[in-house]
């Protein structure tokens, strides 16, 4: 058997296509096409991983086919990376990486693939010079020839994806050149800007959605103008709501469904804002800037379809009642990342109940739980469905930076960088087949105490022992820790948990002990856990 490579420029999967040619001592090659339908290929592109991908790829070229516009729908390349701790021992393979992403770029605009595409995530560098000085480099300039290629490749050809539904772009500055590209792009509804520098800052789009995020200000005069009032469904922004706000002038958001943003400045603003957005239904306010006055009530007509709310407290008192509130995250207030007692926020959920509807997901800022106040707060909603609670953690010593050793002699290297060549040689990896090994599965029979208590534990103590009721419809339970914690569950206790859980609350499908790596959720009667992907069975 003999392999071909075939150089492919498939975006984020970016796997080759081996073609194998069977010899006649091997026999003819069975037709597969022939023999299973075209929907049991498109089911294999749902349910294979990648590498199982190329082995159908290998026996039938029509999946081949059919595969070919999925492979090309979602694109990316993310330059600011490549430039990160950039050495003697990387930099060639980077600036291979880099070579090839401006010629995944020429050729993704060349017969039907630019027409494939439908999403574009891309990140640039910060400063105008993708690396700086490497004095160990000699010819490092070939990373920066290669950054200013791409860059200028991309700009040029943006408007060619005429089937461009979302554009993800970091660290880039949106001038009236790129504008016009975009508004070329009639079928866009998907548009986050991410540390980008807006210069050009009129003219709205067609979009559905809106994300403007970055930590340091980004326009800084007049009006900002990007989408169209009449089409957006969601926006999402830092610290620009109040430019935001000011281009929309008095026009009705009547399409606008959700709306989050950081800490707000112009807070009278910002709720006669809320007036123009009729059909509101979800809410993030994530603080309010130190010092500002908050109306003394909103009245039922302004957001009345208001279902989910995030902010602090005092947002949440205020909106919750007499309005259709279902989820509501509480954020602690002004910014604060300080601990708040149990008390209060028995009395912040006394106010959530006063909504119009049953609440059915609660999510509540730091504290120290106590018995008597979880148990008053799950009374308050027995239709909850979804609980999570923070509770502290011990922090830990933050781990050192490398340190650089000098003295390393000039890296005097030339790479020869030839477009026709470029994807000749793909990594180990790309074309490997090997698998990951199922993991075994783990038959819990019985709970079992934990020896040891801290809050964390004592919690799930409380909840197994039948001290604590838990809402009998309850499918989601996470318990997250703030900080880092020497206190968490055990993988055994983990199982042990799950188990009593299982009992409890018969309708629960996921839970969390402390960190994402104790995630838990449930596929049929199998837990598996999302990070080391264990695998147990309650009995």
């Amino acid at each position: 058997m003999r392999s071909r490579t075939v150089a492919g420029c498939a975006g984020t999967t970016q796997f080759s296509i081996t073609q194998s040619c069977t010899t006649t001592r091997m026999g003819p090659p069975i037709d597969y096409q022939a023999l299973l339908p075209v929907e049991l290929w498109l089911a294999c592109w749902t349910l294979c991983s990648h590498r199982q991908l190329r082995r159908v790829a290998l026996v039938c070229h029509v999946f081949r086919s059919l595969a070919l516009p999925l492979l090309y729908r979602q694109q990316h390349f993310d330059l600011f990376a490549l430039g990160v701790r950039l050495t003697q021992d990387n930099w060639i393979e980077r600036v291979r990486h880099i070579h090839r992403t401006a010629v995944r770029l020429d050729r993704l605009t060349e017969g039907p693939y630019a027409s494939f595409v439908q999403s574009w995530r891309v990140t640039f560098s910060h400063s105008s010079r993708m690396v700086g000085s490497h004095r160990d480099i000699q010819n490092i300039q070939l990373f920066n020839d290669m950054y200013d290629r791409v860059v200028m490749t991309f700009c040029k050809t943006l408007r060619l994806y005429h089937n461009l539904s979302s554009l993800h772009i970091r660290y880039f500055t949106i001038d009236a050149a790129f504008r016009q590209s975009l508004t070329s792009l009639s079928n866009l509804e998907d548009l986050k800007l991410d540390n980008c520098y807006i210069s050009a800052a009129t003219g709205f789009l067609q979009l559905r959605s809106l994300k403007v995020c970055g930590m340091n200000p980004m326009y800084g005069g007049g009006p900002l103008q990007i989408a169209s009032p009449g089409s957006l469904r969601a926006i999402e922004v830092d610290h620009q709501i109040s430019l935001l706000i000011a281009g929309f002038r008095s026009a009705k958001l009547q399409h606008l469904v959700h709306l989050s943003m950081q800490v707000v400045r112009e807070v009278e603003a910002l709720f006669s804002f809320l007036g123009q957005c009729p059909r509101l239904e979800s809410l993030v306010i994530r603080g309010v800037y130190k010092g500002s006055v908050l109306p003394p009530s909103v009245p039922p007509t302004t957001i009345p379809l208001l279902h989910s709310i995030t902010g602090p407290p005092d947002i949440i008192q205020l909106l919750a009642p007499n309005r259709p509130v279902t989820s509501v995250s509480v954020l602690h207030a002004g910014g604060s990342s300080g601990e708040q007692s149990m008390e209060y926020l028995v009395s912040v959920c006394m106010d959530i109940s006063c909504s119009s509807a049953p609440l059915y997901s609660l999510s509540l800022l730091r504290t120290s739980p106590t018995l008597e106040a979880l148990a008053a707060i799950t009374s308050l909603f027995p239709e909850l469905k979804e609980l999570c609670i923070t509770v502290d953690g011990m922090r830990g010593s933050a781990c050192g930076r490398p340190t650089y050793s000098g003295g390393r002699s000039v890296d005097r290297r030339w790479v020869d960088l030839c477009d026709e060549t470029a994807f000749d040689d793909p990594s180990p990896d790309e074309v490997s087949d090997d698998e990951e090994e199922e993991p075994s599965i783990i038959i819990v029979t019985e709970a079992t105490h934990p020896y040891k208590t801290s809050g964390f534990k004592r919690t799930f103590d409380w909840i197994s022992g039948g001290l604590l009721s838990l809402p009998p419809r309850l499918e989601v339970l996470q318990m997250e820790v703030h900080g880092f914690s020497l206190w968490g569950l055990s993988v055994a206790e983990q199982y042990a948990a799950i188990a009593a859980l299982s009992r409890l609350c018969p309708l629960l499908r996921e839970v969390q002990f402390g960190s994402l790596e104790s995630n838990w959720k449930r596929n049929g009667n199998l837990w598996k856990s999302g990070e080391n992907k264990s695998r147990i069975r309650i009995l």
